[in-house]
Parts: structure tokens; sequence; C-alpha cells
């Protein structure tokens, strides 16, 4: 799903993003995402390099994520 948030049609990057953001409401998907090699590192560069609404999706999802790290250390 995270290889979706780079691909070439916003109409799919935009539903990744939404999907992610609406699964993230699970600590399951949040810590798969969080133990996922380089995932917070990719989506932070996703976020940065995005336009307006979809980089406040990437924080959103990442800040989720960040979240998760933050509660199991």
């Amino acid at each position: 799903m995270m290889a979706l948030l780079e691909d070439e049609a916003m109409e799919v990057r935009d539903a990744a993003y939404a999907a992610l953001i609406e699964a993230a409401r699970f600590n399951a998907v949040r810590s798969a995402l969080v133990e996922t090699e380089h995932s917070l590192s990719r989506l932070m560069l996703l976020a940065v390099k995005e336009q307006n609404e979809r980089s406040l999706q990437g924080l959103i999802l990442l800040n989720a994520c960040v979240q998760v790290r933050g509660s199991v250390a």
C-alpha cells in the first residue's frame, strides 16, 4: 500500500492516503507501518514533496505513526 503513495496518478495517491489514514485508526496497522523499514522517513519525504492537501494527508498519517512509536517506547 505504501508504494501507491508514489503512484503517477493523483487519484491513486489520494485514495492510498485516505485508505492508510483510515486504517491507521487501528493500533495493529500503525504498528505495522512503524515496523516497516524506512517507512517513517519515506512518509516524511513524501509529505514534503506533495502539494498542499496531499501533504497534509501525509502529515496526518505520519503523526498517527509517531504517536504509536512514542507510546511503545
